[in-house]
């Protein structure tokens, strides 16, 4: 009886121990990135990118097709006059795990949002 008192107490602690964390298989996630992390780069509204491309095509209607690159219209946006590479900071908003945000993803900030295609679905890759 002793023996089986022991072994249940033992069961106990060792079920206990390995309860206690659950994510063996996630790894911890990156810490988020912060102004410091790009103080060798400027900042560029959503605003402002769309005005670039707005400079170059005159209009936002007949970029192109979703089922197609080949006649998508961009801007190629470069550095600043400054010789620095741009960065948009923003939030993402996307989920596709219900299928209703397929093959993109949008970015928001404070001026608007642009929506970002992408190649492929979001949701096998990064599961929320």
């Amino acid at each position: 009886m002793k023996k089986i008192i022991q072994f249940c107490a033992a069961l106990a602690v060792a079920l206990g121990v390995a309860g206690c964390y659950n994510d063996f298989d996630m790894p911890a996630p990156r810490p988020a990135a912060t102004d410091a992390d790009f103080a060798d780069m400027e900042r560029i509204s959503i605003a402002d990118v769309k005005q670039l491309f707005l400079d170059e095509h005159k209009s936002i209607s007949d970029t192109g097709s979703n089922s197609s690159w080949n006649d998508t219209k961009y801007t190629l946006i470069g550095q600043s006059e400054s010789g620095k590479d741009y960065y948009i900071k923003g939030k993402v908003q996307s989920s596709d795990e219900e299928g209703n945000i397929y093959k993109s993803l949008h970015l928001v900030d404070e001026t608007g949002a642009i929506e970002v295609k992408l190649s492929t679905g979001l949701y096998i890759d990064y599961p929320m």
